[in-house]
């Protein structure tokens, strides 16, 4: 049983968080975010905005543009790379 367990849990194992998220292409109301994809096995990205999840990328894209955004306003973003199907 031990190690079937083991076993499990390397083949459910999560994808490779991004990395170096930079911005480009910014305007007075939108951006473009770019990041390093770290894993083969992802199914895509989530993108949050201020802790609120705005899209979700499939996998192996490394951009997104957010758009609808206020001028002189600051945006705090996260990119996650998931497994979910």
């Amino acid at each position: 049983i031990f190690y079937a367990l083991v076993a499990s849990s390397l083949l459910f194992a999560a994808p490779n968080s991004p990395s170096s998220l930079t911005f480009s292409n910014i305007t007075k109301n939108s951006v473009t975010l770019n990041w390093r994809d770290n894993s083969s096995s992802e199914s895509g990205f989530k993108i949050f905005r201020d802790g609120s999840l705005i899209a979700l990328v499939k996998p192996n894209v490394r951009s997104f543009t957010d758009t609808d955004l206020t001028k002189s306003t600051t945006y705090n973003y996260v990119v996650k790379s998931t497994d979910d199907n």
